[in-house]
């Protein structure tokens, strides 16, 4: 959900996710 969520919200909180989402990405490619 949050990876998702990702695209709609601005480029600052894309970044901290984006942060954050390093290793929930890594699950989602994995998976």
């Amino acid at each position: 959900m949050s990876f998702i969520a990702t695209v709609s919200l601005t480029e600052e909180d894309r970044h901290f996710i984006k942060e954050n989402n390093i290793s929930l990405s890594r699950l989602v490619r994995n998976r």
